[in-house]
């Protein structure tokens, strides 16, 4: 048994070569080595001095820290992987055909983040390694905490959506001399940790070339989670308005009506207050969800008019003649509820009978003689009650629909709209 994992030790070393089985020896022999005693960081590695070189990178994603809407500026962890060719750590006699050595002992390409809002300056740190292979080919890892800027567009805001890059670019280098591709089509999420904020829709790169400059950009398409916004800030205020339009159902007799109107329409001005200190702060655009906010405040302060309106209806004494135009919106509203009320009615009564009662429509035809009929309608008799039971009813359904169209409107949009 210990001679088979010996056998597996030894053809492990064989075949794969890395530093793990190099011997000090060959440690010694490589650092001895012309090839890298006479190396010169400083210098351009490549043996023609005007050839171009190719630097591939790959972008790792690990956390979204925080997106700040109110300065478009997101921030980012991860790390990038570079590779290229130096021509002139090749082919060294050492028995080592891959090393890890520091970065400051070897040429590296300053390459930085284009758009940052931080200071601007080169990648990689003094604890960085770079992996050198026999073929030349050097690999570099190094980590980024990055603070870029982000085009910030709320006017859909809890469904916003939004599109951040991260632009790199080799300072002081023309494209002829230094050249960045990416070596993936896209950003390498395999060790993202999910944000409780944000979704990642969609990852791309892009190549272009800005004065000369060869640019790599690693763009990022998020869109916000809304579940926490609908719940917490939405929900609440639907309920609130559909509440301010039921104080039209407490009978006008109870005195509660007003004190029910204010205290829901408080409600709203508080909690609408509490939301408008969450809400990301944009006034160019302003979002959709403010100016919903604002029509729900409005509605509930006519909701709380028109109630008003209601109970001084109720309060006028029976002896006060209706006005003749209310007298007709009243009954085109008891119409429009499905009653045959603008028709004409007959009733009867008795010649020489003083009292003011009717007799219903049908009656003996022996008494014809002794009795006169009349036609009338309902508004003959109506009542200030009567204005404003149809009021209440009115005013009720008219803001409940409001109520729910608007938010209807306002939302379905915001849902499936494409920012």
């Amino acid at each position: 048994m210990n001679i088979t994992i010996y056998f597996c030790i030894i053809l492990i070393c064989t075949l794969s070569s890395t530093i793990l089985c190099a011997t000090n020896t060959d440690f010694q022999a490589f650092l001895t080595e012309t090839k890298f005693t006479d190396y010169n960081k400083k210098i351009f590695p490549k043996e023609t001095q005007s050839d171009q070189i190719i630097v591939s990178m790959k972008y790792s994603l690990i956390a979204i820290n925080k997106l700040d809407e109110a300065h478009g500026q997101i921030n980012l962890v991860g790390f990038i992987e570079a590779s290229w060719t130096n021509d002139l750590l090749t082919a060294w006699t050492a028995g080592i055909d891959e090393i890890m050595i520091a970065q400051d002992n070897v040429w590296l390409p300053p390459i930085s983040i284009q758009n940052t809002v931080e200071t601007l300056q080169t990648l990689g740190y003094r604890s960085n390694k770079v992996r050198l292979n026999k073929d030349g080919t050097h690999t570099w890892k190094v980590g980024i905490v990055s603070k870029t800027s982000c085009k910030i567009t709320m006017s859909h805001y809890p469904f916003d959506k939004h599109t951040c890059q991260l632009q790199f670019t080799p300072l002081g280098y023309l494209e002829d001399q230094i050249k960045l591709e990416n070596s993936t089509s896209e950003i390498e999420l395999t060790y993202f940790t999910e944000n409780v904020q944000w979704w990642i829709d969609q990852t791309s790169i892009s190549t272009s070339t800005i004065n000369g400059a060869s640019y790599l950009t690693f763009n990022l398409r998020i869109s916000r989670r809304p579940g926490n916004v609908l719940i917490n800030y939405s929900l609440p205020v639907l309920i609130l308005c559909i509440l301010s339009s039921l104080s039209y159902m407490m009978p006008a007799e109870s005195g509660e009506r007003i004190a029910y109107s204010v205290v829901t329409f408080l409600s709203l001005v508080i909690y609408i207050t509490m939301i408008a200190d969450n809400i990301p702060h944009s006034s160019s655009p302003i979002t959709i969800l403010s100016i919903y906010l604002t029509l729900m405040l409005v509605m509930s302060s006519l909701s709380m008019a028109m109630a008003t309106l209601t109970l001084r209806v109720y309060s006028q004494e029976e002896a006060t003649d209706i006005p003749l135009w209310l007298k007709h919106v009243t009954s085109f509203l008891k119409c429009q509820k499905g009653k045959n009320c603008c028709s004409k009615k007959k009733r009867k009564s008795k010649i020489g009978d003083n009292s003011d009662g009717w007799v219903d429509d049908e009656f003996d035809k022996d008494d014809d003689e002794e009795s006169v009929t009349e036609e009338y309608t309902d508004w003959d008799e109506m009542q200030w009650k009567d204005v404003g039971g149809v009021l209440d009813w009115t005013f009720f359904l008219m803001f409940l629909i409001m109520t729910i169209v608007v938010a209807i409107f306002f939302y379905f949009p915001l849902a499936f709209a494409e920012t």
